[in-house]
This record gives structure tokens, sequence and C-alpha cells, in this order.
């Protein structure tokens, strides 16, 4: 799945952004496939996180996403099982109550 996520343009512009040091301030992933994009979601918070060029799945911050416990990213809709829980709805007053305005594990 790595491998085809890297074929697709939405992974070469947040590569080249990175690579050039422009990240956006934020990325939109459509994809019709719910487990899918869950996984692409997590390349592209490695991606934004590891110091590697792309990402390394060996620091600190990959193996915490990839774990789910980076006290930096949170993925909104929940899911359970790659499949997304319809009875929860997240409102945005709820998602606001769980963002801080600063990162706990970013180090500069």
């Amino acid at each position: 799945m790595v491998e085809l996520f890297k074929k697709t343009v939405a992974y070469k512009i947040i590569l080249g952004d990175k690579t050039r040091g422009q990240l956006s301030h934020a990325y939109a992933l459509v994809c019709e496939d719910c487990f899918t994009l869950n996984a692409f979601i997590k390349i592209v918070a490695k991606m934004l996180l590891c110091d590697s060029a792309d990402y390394c799945d060996q620091c600190r911050s990959c193996r915490l996403i990839e774990k789910g416990t980076h006290s930096d990213v949170t993925f909104y809709p929940k899911t359970a099982g790659g499949k997304i829980n319809e009875k929860k709805i997240f409102r945005k007053r709820d998602i606001k109550k769980r963002i801080s305005l600063f990162f706990v594990e970013l180090i500069y």
C-alpha cells in the first residue's frame, strides 16, 4: 500500500513541499476506502513530523504515529477496525476541546 501511495500526485506534492521547506497549513486527501485513507493519512503524518527527507518508520515520531499514540496527531473521524463509526458525530466544539494551539512533541 505504501508503494501505491508513493505513486500518487498527493504524495509527490507533499514530499516536494517538505523538501522545499514550504509545507501548506492543510492538505485534503480523498479516498473512497476508509481503510486505505487511514493508511495514507498515517503516511502523511509521518512525512510531516519525521526528520528524514521522506519518513523513516524508525524514529520516535514515526513509531508513535504508527501506534496511534503521538500526542500531536489526532485522526478524525475515529474508526473501529477500518470502519467509520457512524454513530459518533464529531462537532466542531468537540474537536476544538481536543486540539491545543501548541505542539507537545515538536522539538526545534
